[in-house]
C-alpha cells in the first residue's frame, strides 16, 4: 500500500471515529455510502472486440444502465456480469470463444461502474439490473 493510501486510510479511520462520537447514525449512514460507493475508473478501449460490440441500454430506477451484445440473435444466450469497481470490458477475452460457440453474449456495466449511471451500487440493485 502507498503512502498516499496509507494516508487516505488514516484520515478515514479518523473521520468515522469522530463522526460516530457525534452521531453514530450519521456515521453508519455515511459508512454504508462509502461502502456502496465503486470509483470510477475509465478505460480506454483499445480491443476491436469491444469496438465491434452492439452497444445496448435500458432504464433502471431513472438510470441508464450500458451494455455490450455480441451475435445477436442466437437461442443460446449468456450473460457477463462484472465484480465491485470493475466494468463489462474487463472480460473482452471471453468474448470470442463463445462467439465461435454460437453463444449471443450480453456485458452490462453495473450502475455507477464505468458508462453507466448512478453513483452507488447495493446487491438489491444488482439483482434488479440482472432481472
Amino acid at each position: 500500500m502507498s503512502l498516499s493510501d496509507r494516508s487516505k486510510l488514516f484520515l478515514t479511520r479518523i473521520y468515522f471515529r469522530l463522526l460516530t462520537f457525534f452521531s453514530p447514525s450519521f456515521a453508519a449512514r455515511k459508512a454504508l455510502n462509502l461502502f456502496c460507493t465503486p470509483r470510477r475508473i475509465r478505460r480506454k478501449i483499445d480491443s476491436s472486440i469491444i469496438k465491434n460490440a452492439e452497444t445496448i441500454s435500458f432504464l433502471l430506477d431513472e438510470m441508464n444502465i450500458r451494455g455490450y451484445r455480441w451475435n445477436h440473435p442466437s437461442d443460446k444466450k449468456v450473460l457477463i456480469i462484472h465484480g465491485f469497481e470493475s466494468t463489462a470490458t474487463n472480460f473482452e477475452g471471453m468474448v470470442l470463444p463463445l462467439i465461435q460457440k454460437g453463444y449471443e453474449v450480453l456485458a452490462f456495466d453495473a450502475p455507477g461502474h464505468a458508462n453507466s449511471d448512478g453513483r452507488t451500487l447495493s446487491l438489491l440493485t444488482y439483482i434488479r439490473m440482472l432481472q
